[in-house]
C-alpha cells in the first residue's frame, strides 16, 4: 500500500493544485499574456499547468512515494577444494 497520508506528500499534491490552478493561468494568462492569441487562454494554461505537475511528479513524488524494490543478490559458491 502506497504511504500517500504523510505530511510530505501531502504538500506535495496541494503544491501541484496551486501550480495548475493558480500560477500557471496567473503567469501565462494574466502576467505575460503568452496566451492571449488563443481562444480559451485560461483553459490553455491549465492544461500547461497540469503538464508541469505531471512531470513532477514522475520526476520527484513518485520515488518517495513508490522507492525502487532494493535487489537482493544471492551469489552461490562451491568448493572444490572439499570434495
Amino acid at each position: 500500500m502506497s504511504k500517500l497520508y504523510t505530511f510530505d506528500n501531502i504538500a506535495d499534491i496541494i503544491l501541484f493544485s496551486l501550480l495548475t490552478f493558480f500560477v500557471a493561468p496567473y503567469i501565462l494568462v494574466d502576467k505575460t499574456k503568452m496566451l492571449a492569441n488563443f481562444k480559451d487562454s485560461y483553459r490553455t494554461a491549465f492544461i500547461v499547468g497540469f503538464l508541469g505537475s505531471l512531470y513532477i511528479w514522475e520526476t520527484d513524488t513518485k520515488k518517495t512515494i513508490y522507492p525502487e524494490e532494493k535487489v537482493v543478490e544471492i551469489v552461490v559458491t562451491t568448493d572444490s577444494a572439499a570434495k
